[in-house]
């Protein structure tokens, strides 16, 4: 006789692809008529756009542009020149062949930005970049529950507490402020370079509402009418809500990942300056399902045949979020720096017995003025390695964000840069759970009445649910006859009643 379980349906979202992909992007400027001919290239800098999204059956894409700002001091002495350039760039992940729409969510890293001189009107720009692509679309898992079971039948149950990925979406939006240096700094004569760091502070479910607050860091460099380069720093404040496809509780977590879609500035009259910046923020939701399944069954009187299956879900097992100091010491004689940034590289992952470990490496950049006053950078390489415990099964991911305050301090003929750089890691288990999904039961055995009613046995390696299945009794009798509230220790002899 087949006896078949009850089915439950638990929707997630399933990972198609989690793949992050690296590109250079390559590009020959020329000055326009009326800028000084090149003679030192300084320093250069970017800011990430993402400009769309495209989901294809077969694939997942995005596409953007990298803003890039290249600082030079010209060739007969004077000011300092800023070039800028627009470096696009695709990219695509492929996919299983599925005929159902997704959600993508994109993390931008900016590696490095760098130029040289190709004549004294030309230059070679280059751009590394990182994207961390996710392609998810809705999955459903099936759980099966007993119901009510012939009275021989025995079936130990487990209870897994779970996150699970259970809704992903964006919210995109805009920012403008106008703004201008605080009263003790030089008046604005020329905009140089401009990038903003958005960042979610706080955010938290509503019923069906995703409510965010955080500060877009605006970072801006500028000549004055000084003739001296001059940075300044200001935060935006946002506040943003979106509308979920279902209401959640507050065991919720999200997880959100910001993206800058568009970027301006524009010196006004008044040598003020406008911001505009597109925004988006992606994010997953990760619900706390408690899922119990049927891990084993016997009867105490019948042959009994389960049907087994393994209960697949992607399982988060744990989320960290950290700042990691980052610090180094470079040779260097600038009296005043006037900027420094920190361009993170993807982590290099490694495992060794319970642990996963990532070497994290970057770039550090300074540029100031020496004791001659004249304009000079420095480049350094950081190197660290960071380590999280996990099983032998699980996927770990580690993502470092670009941080947007780096310090620099001058040491005489020392460079001292640090800052604090964001980590965000999850750790999902891959491995499959055995659930049986119904049982195959044989007629009911005739006991031999000569049998004895209660037999010692001496307790080994098996708990009490592998010494009821052995010997034909049942958990709750043998923890009744020994007055048992937990397993027993080892060695002990026990009193196991057979009906």
């Amino acid at each position: 006789m087949d006896f078949q379980f009850n089915k439950t349906v638990i929707p997630y979202l399933q990972t198609l692809n989690r793949q992050t992909q690296n590109q250079e992007q390559t590009q020959e400027l020329r000055l326009t008529d009326g800028m000084p001919d090149i003679g030192k290239v300084l320093a250069s800098w970017g800011q990430i756009l993402i400009r769309g999204k495209e989901w294809r059956n077969g694939s997942a894409g995005v596409s953007g542009g990298v803003m890039v700002w290249v600082l030079y001091t010209p060739e007969e002495g004077g000011e300092p020149q800023c070039v800028e350039a627009w470096l696009p760039f695709q990219c695509k992940w492929d996919l299983p062949d599925t005929q159902r729409d997704g959600s993508i969510v994109v993390v931008p890293m900016l590696r490095s930005v760098d130029a040289r001189s190709l004549s004294a009107r030309k230059l070679m720009v280059r751009s590394n970049i990182a994207l961390l692509g996710q392609a998810m679309v809705s999955g459903d898992a099936e759980v099966y529950s007993p119901g009510e079971l012939p009275e021989d039948v025995k079936v130990l149950k487990k209870t897994y507490p779970m996150l699970l990925p259970v809704e992903a979406g964006e919210k995109a939006f805009e920012l403008e402020e106008t703004m201008s240096p605080s009263g003790n700094m030089p008046e604005v004569s020329r905009l140089m370079r401009y990038t903003v760091f958005p960042n979610v502070t706080d955010c938290k479910i509503v019923a069906d509402k995703l409510v965010m607050r955080g500060i877009a860091a605006l970072k801006l460099l500028y000549c004055g009418v000084d003739g001296l380069l001059h940075n300044c720093d200001f935060e935006i404040p946002f506040s943003q809500f979106t509308q979920l496809d279902s209401e959640y509780g507050s065991n919720t977590q999200v997880q959100i990942h910001m993206a800058v879609t568009a970027l301006e500035l524009e010196l006004k009259e008044d040598k003020s300056f406008a911001v505009k910046a597109g925004l988006t923020a992606q994010y997953i939701l990760m619900d706390r399902p408690v899922v119990e399944i049927v891990e084993d069954a016997y009867s105490t009187n019948r042959q009994l045949v389960p049907q087994i299956t393994q209960l697949q879900l992607p399982a988060i097992l744990d989320t960290h979020r950290q700042m990691l100091k980052v610090e180094k010491t470079t040779d260097g004689n600038l009296v005043r720096v006037v900027d420094a940034t920190f361009y993170p590289d993807p982590p290099q992952m490694s495992r060794e017995n319970d642990n996963a470990y990532t070497n994290l490496t970057g770039t550090l950049q300074a540029l100031g003025y020496d004791a001659e006053g004249e304009l000079n950078s420095l480049i350094s390489k950081w190197e660290e390695d960071w380590s999280i415990g996990v099983n032998e099964d699980a996927a770990v991911s580690v993502i470092p964000q670009r941080p947007s305050n780096v310090q620099a301090y001058s040491n005489g003929n020392t460079i001292t840069m640090t800052t604090d750089m964001p980590i965000e890691a999850q750790v999902v288990g891959d491995e499959g759970i055995p659930m049986i999904t119904g049982l195959e039961l044989g007629d009911v055995i005739q006991l031999d009445p000569n049998r004895p009613s209660l037999i010692l046995r001496r307790v080994g390696s098996d708990d009490l649910w592998g010494i009821a299945k052995k010997t034909g009794s049942t958990v709750e009798a043998i923890q009744s006859a020994n007055k048992l509230t937990q397993e027993p220790e080892e060695n002990r002899i026990l009193l196991i009643p057979i009906s």
